[in-house]
């Protein structure tokens, strides 16, 4: 029997949606974006088995996600503005055209617009996510409502192996992708039956009257130049072109001098260095809503987390990038293994996210837990550089064990859900998945540059001590096919031990880049504000939510007038609270 939702509460949101004019859906723009109070009604008239039944359909779909921090600011600023029920519909529209594309494809072409669609799902799937805990959990609670999100790793990362190895050695991997198209649809019925129920309890109820739908809001002109601005479309063009035109000469040149020579590697690098400039002064000059707002970088505790999370991130997948192979090779594991391997990082922070959820929710402070975070992923590299390859069980003894503590610090140091927390809702997930996405991108440039200017070289001088005839051939044909080589050489062979010291080695060099950067965030963290969490959404809202996203909008606020700015020198801006 559902418990009846609170009449002044009921009464309180009816007049805050119908307060504006009736002309026009448009001009009804409360405070808050229509996503978000469309979603606030919904958990108003949710019932405790309501939530229940909303993590477990949570908990089915996420075991199809890829659990990362990378996703789209854009993807963001749309859950807020447009919907939750709209992200729901790309991600899963996104996974399942994209694996058709991808497990149909015959050549390169084929293949990349679907893997596209693929990781756009994952990302519309991962913001989805973040929303939806923001939405439903205080602060002091967040991380028990994402432990739904995580626990599945729980069971894949033994599941995972062996499903892949099968798949690998039986129908292929275009089934291995392509049957998640199929299996999506049905799996994702439960998480669509909890939003349909609470939304027609909703209206039932008279909540979501005044609040404009999403399709009202697709087909409007003004509504998508007011998202426009919103998503800072110049703004993320000019950081991600940026970035990514000064990560690719690292991956292009490498350590070759020749190479840092030549306008291929010269020319992005420089016209990277100028879209910085150009992008810091759209986002002080022009932007209606920076990406990252520079009345709150100024907070200190702000920056320390975003950093923290950077430069843990950077340490992580810089080391990680690739473990799978290093694991194959080097440690003489099979696909399964492997799998399970690199799956147990997950694994362990999924269990312990449970643990810190409880800290957090018993003493409300945070800074204790993330210094101990840090620490443990430092003690984690420090493991990997030590253990790094070799078939004795106290070297595989030991990978493990730092997978392990990574796990557990992983989770202890700052997510999406602190800066989402202290900064608002969409601004939050904004700025902590560029943080991310910049980590892991510096990460992955940096790793590739390190593999390939190292590998071939210490593969071909390894080989010719061995005493192994036609050493440079051999050498770059195991640099492309590391796993074809190691199926026809088995541990003991000249050339496969030759492989091993040249794969120690520079896995040695890739965990000392990352034992070195994680060292930062220790530093940091001391430095951090030692915040005491309540039973707030995010530390900016109140029962009159003011987010610095609503709070920058460009929009008129003139007593119960609200409509939409045509121009800059339109915004009347609020200040914050």
């Amino acid at each position: 029997m559902s418990r009846p939702v609170d009449e002044e509460r009921q009464q309180e949101l009816r007049n805050r949606n119908s307060s504006s004019p009736s002309s026009d859906d448009l001009s009804k723009v409360e405070s808050k974006s229509p996503g978000v109070r469309r979603m606030e009604a919904i958990n108003d008239v949710w019932t405790r088995t309501n939530k229940i039944w909303f993590i477990v359909a949570l908990v089915i779909l996420t075991f199809r996600q890829v659990l990362t921090s990378a996703s789209l600011p854009i993807t963001a600023k749309m859950a807020d503005y447009i919907g939750r029920g709209f992200i729901l519909n790309c991600t899963v529209l996104f996974w399942i055209v994209g694996g058709v594309v991808v497990a149909t494809s015959h050549n390169l072409g084929g293949w990349l617009p679907g893997f596209l669609l693929y990781t756009l799902g994952h990302v519309a799937g991962n913001v989805m996510n973040y929303a939806l805990s923001i939405d439903t959990s205080s602060l002091r609670n967040r991380l028990f409502l994402q432990f739904a999100f995580v626990f599945p790793s729980i069971i894949n990362v033994w599941a995972g192996g062996s499903i892949a190895e099968d798949v690998d050695e039986g129908p292929g991997w275009r089934w291995g992708v392509g049957m998640w198209s199929i299996i999506i649809p049905p799996i994702a019925l439960g998480l669509y039956a909890v939003f349909a129920h609470g939304y027609l309890k909703a209206r039932k109820a008279g909540l979501i009257d005044g609040i404009p739908s999403a399709w009202r809001l697709l087909r409007s002109g003004k509504a998508w130049k007011h998202l426009f601005w919103m998503m800072d479309l110049v703004g993320l063009t000019l950081l991600a072109g940026a970035l990514a035109l000064i990560l690719l000469p690292l991956s292009l040149g490498g350590s070759s001098a020749e190479a840092w020579q030549t306008p291929k590697v010269l020319t992005p690098l420089c016209i990277g260095v100028l879209l910085l400039p150009a992008f810091a002064f759209w986002e002080a000059k022009y932007a209606r809503h920076p990406i990252f707002p520079f009345q709150v970088m100024k907070d200190r505790h702000v920056i320390i987390i975003l950093l923290i999370q950077f430069l843990n991130n950077i340490a992580t997948s810089t080391r990680d990038a690739y473990l799978y192979t290093t694991l194959v090779v080097s440690f003489n594991q099979s696909v399964a293994g492997a799998t399970r391997i690199n799956s147990i990082s997950g694994c362990a922070s999924s269990v312990t996210v449970f643990v810190v959820a409880i800290l957090i929710r018993k003493f409300r402070l945070v800074k204790p837990i993330v210094i101990a975070g840090v620490v443990l992923i430092t003690v984690a590299q420090g493991m990997h550089v030590q253990f790094r390859g070799g078939y004795s069980t106290s070297q595989l003894a030991g990978i493990i064990a730092g997978e392990l503590l990574e796990g557990i610090g992983t989770t202890s140091t700052p997510s999406s859900s602190h800066p989402a927390g202290l900064l608002g809702k969409s601004t939050g997930v904004d700025c902590a998945d560029i943080s991310s996405q910049a980590g892991g991108g510096i990460a992955s440039a940096v790793s590739c540059a390190v593999w390939k200017s190292l590998l071939p070289g210490k593969l071909q001088r390894g080989l010719e001590s061995a005493g192994v005839p036609d050493a440079k051939k051999l050498s770059m044909s195991i640099f492309r096919k590391p796993l074809d080589f190691v199926k026809t050489n088995p541990p003991g062979d000249p050339a496969r031990d030759a492989v091993l010291f040249a794969y120690r080695d520079v896995q040695r060099t890739l965990s000392i880049i990352g034992l070195a950067i994680s060292a930062i965030p220790i530093i940091l963290s001391i430095f951090m504000d030692n915040v005491r969490l309540d039973e707030r959404k995010t530390i900016v809202d109140s029962d009159s939510e003011e987010d610095l996203t609503v709070r920058e909008s460009p929009l008129y606020v003139q007593g119960d007038k609200k409509e939409f700015a045509e121009s800059e020198k339109d915004v009347k801006r609020v200040p914050a609270q």
